[in-house]
């Protein structure tokens, strides 16, 4: 059997959430010169399925044909639970995955398989709002990383993001939110090491402060609202402040819309621990630090 090992996973189901997945995930693929595994779960009580109504909507999506290597992988059980095993038994690069956004209930916002693979998951996800304008989101220009840039690991993971998303000449903003009278100084080290490793990104940070009558998710609310922020990254642990399962008006107006246009922001979560190998060897973060940088 064919190893699917480093490759794109995107769950395909027939819909038309999953076919925005299925042109932005080949976009980002012919970027990124990834092969693609299109996963198709069956529910228990199906027995049977059309392959060939399967590969010819894929086909009919792809929106550059015959530039990426794809193949379709079907299994039975509960969609988000073999997603998730599927992904991690063959060390998934990334899977994408659309998110049902304005004109879904709120409760099937919060409740979508998407949702659910992003909680049990330690596979990179890309969530995409099922109403996102582009079919590329590698033309997006302006990220937000949520970082607490308290250790390390916030570092790598930015390595481990240039892998999956081409930072290139972008604009990378790290926002971590900061209650009233907390330490910030270590923010400009940080910064300054990143600068050093990513000449090419546009590297700043922006402190979101919050005090007692307020929260983190508040500031980092507001940030996103009034932002020009056009994709959001975090890591798996920073999600609760994206998408609290008892705030969910929270995470329909943050993520997809806001009161003053609408906006539909993709998202990148990042497992919480980076894997040694996905980290680039040309650099250490580490011996930066012990350089004095």
């Amino acid at each position: 059997m064919k190893s699917d090992f480093g490759n794109i996973i995107i769950p395909f189901d027939m819909s038309e959430t999953a076919f925005k997945a299925v042109r932005v995930g080949f976009n980002l693929a012919h970027k990124i010169g990834k092969e693609i595994v299109f996963l198709h779960v069956l529910k228990e009580s199906q027995s049977e399925f059309d392959p060939e109504k399967i590969k010819t909507t894929i086909e009919k999506l792809n929106p550059v044909p015959n530039k990426v290597s794809y193949r379709i992988v079907v299994k039975k059980g509960v969609p988000e639970t073999k997603i998730a095993q599927y992904a991690e038994k063959q060390q998934a690069f990334l899977i994408v995955m659309c998110t049902r956004t304005n004109e879904k209930k709120i409760q099937d916002l919060i409740g979508s398989v998407t949702s659910e693979v992003m909680r049990i998951t330690e596979r990179p996800v890309l969530a995409i709002p099922e109403s996102f304008s582009s079919d590329d989101v590698t033309t997006l220009n302006k990220i937000a990383y949520a970082s607490s840039l308290k250790s390390m690991h916030d570092l790598e993971h930015i390595d481990l993001l240039s892998t999956i998303f081409p930072i290139d000449n972008k604009s990378l903003n790290i926002i971590h939110s900061v209650k009233e009278n907390e330490n910030i100084t270590t923010d400009g080290q940080y910064v300054n090491t990143l600068v050093e490793a990513y000449p090419s990104v546009n590297i700043s940070s922006k402190a979101l402060v919050y005090d007692d009558q307020s929260s983190a998710s508040t500031a980092i609310s507001e940030y996103i609202t009034n932002s020009d922020a056009e994709l959001i990254v975090i890591k798996k642990h920073h999600r609760r402040a994206f998408l609290p399962l008892l705030s969910t008006q929270f995470a329909l107006k943050v993520l997809f819309r806001s009161e003053r246009e609408e906006k539909n922001i993709p998202i990148i979560q990042l497992p919480v621990e980076t894997e040694t190998k996905t980290i680039k060897e040309s650099f250490s973060f580490k011996n930066l630090f012990k350089r004095g940088v």
